[in-house]
C-alpha cells in the first residue's frame, strides 16, 4: 500500500503562462503543515507574478511533478459568467 503525501513546488512560468522551471522544495504528511508552508513561501515570494507556489497531493513526486506539468481545457465560460 502507498502513502500519500502533500508535496510543494514552485513553478517559474514564461510569458504565456507555460511551466519553465518546476522545483520541489518539501513533502508532508499532513495537510495542515503544508499549508502553513506553502503560505509562508507565498509571503516571501510576494506579487512574483512568473513564480507560484503550488501545494499537490500524490503518492509520489512524480506523479505530482506529471500533474503539475498537464496542460488543462480552459474552462467554457457561461454566458452569465462572462
Amino acid at each position: 500500500m502507498f502513502s500519500m503525501a502533500y508535496f510543494i513546488y514552485t513553478l517559474r512560468l514564461d510569458e504565456q503562462k507555460n511551466v519553465r522551471e518546476l522545483r520541489r522544495l518539501k513533502q508532508f504528511d499532513s495537510f495542515k503543515e503544508a499549508k502553513i508552508e506553502v503560505r509562508k513561501l507565498r509571503a516571501e515570494l510576494g506579487e512574483t507574478e512568473n513564480i507560484l507556489a503550488k501545494i499537490i497531493f500524490a503518492e509520489s513526486a512524480q506523479e505530482a511533478e506529471a500533474r503539475l506539468l498537464e496542460r488543462r481545457a480552459a474552462p467554457i465560460l457561461k454566458e452569465w459568467e462572462k
